[in-house]
């Protein structure tokens, strides 16, 4: 249970530590959140409660600029340091979830995807499991969406053309993936370009003094221009090829 919603007499001694933590990463500057709805666009600093590892939870896993950097481990007031030197060692070595797996695969991540380009010179690799090459692979066509950043680039992103044979996600960047006998993802991607998709992003976003992010949710509900002809994807084809003279180089 969160201790932040208990009054001190309900804690239990651990709780109690939790709190103090808790508040002291908060003083330091830190953002503390729970694992299953936190935001890693926050702030610089997050504090991630009960994150998931290949030894099981930790209780706080820190991450400067969305690159993890350590573990805390909440004792009790007057716990030895020795009595869990193991413990501690064992979870300063472990993996977290996104981390495990066999195959080492590229992938992309927010750095990569600019407002209607890739930026390729710097990619990194990451372990992965067979499942999560499933669900974050790339395809030709994606069209790819960062979660959170700048408010004015909330929103922003490219389409995916198999720049890399084999690539993956980051689960930080969200991916759109069309039907192409039905629509042509340069138009959808343009759509999101225009004033009226990027004051409905930033209506939708949950925003801090610098940053605002998405949800997958707010994503899928934008509502694109509608073309009301008889073959609506020559259309949509036709509008593509009449704006790419517009795109800047």
């Amino acid at each position: 249970m969160n201790p932040d919603f208990l009054i001190n007499d309900d804690l239990t001694p651990e709780q109690k530590t939790r709190r103090n933590i808790d508040r002291k990463l908060r003083e330091c500057g830190w953002s503390v959140q729970n694992y299953r709805s936190y935001n890693p666009s926050e702030n610089l600093g997050v504090a991630v409660r009960e994150y998931p590892t290949d030894t099981g939870p930790v209780d706080y896993a820190l991450f400067v600029d969305r690159k993890p950097i350590g573990v805390i481990e909440a004792k009790k007031d007057g716990a030895i340091l020795s009595n869990h030197e193991e413990q501690t060692e064992e979870y300063a070595k472990s993996k977290f979830k996104w981390q495990i797996g066999e195959d080492v695969m590229p992938f992309v991540y927010e750095a990569n995807v600019q407002d209607g380009y890739l930026y390729l010179d710097e990619i990194k690799t990451i372990n992965v499991t067979a499942e999560e090459l499933r669900k974050y692979s790339l395809m030709n066509g994606d069209i790819l969406f960062t979660e959170g950043g700048d408010k004015d680039k909330l929103g922003r992103g490219t389409i995916w053309h198999g720049e890399i044979e084999l690539c993956i996600h980051q689960n930080h960047i969200f991916r759109a993936r069309v039907d192409s006998g039905q629509f042509v993802p340069e138009y959808i991607s343009y759509a999101t370009k225009t004033t009226r998709a990027r004051d409905y992003f930033l209506s939708k976003a949950k925003q801090t003094t610098n940053l605002a992010s998405l949800n997958m949710t707010s994503l899928k509900n934008l509502q694109l221009p509608s073309i009301p002809l008889v073959h609506p994807l020559s259309s949509e084809s036709d509008i593509v090829v009449s704006w790419q003279p517009l795109k800047p180089s």
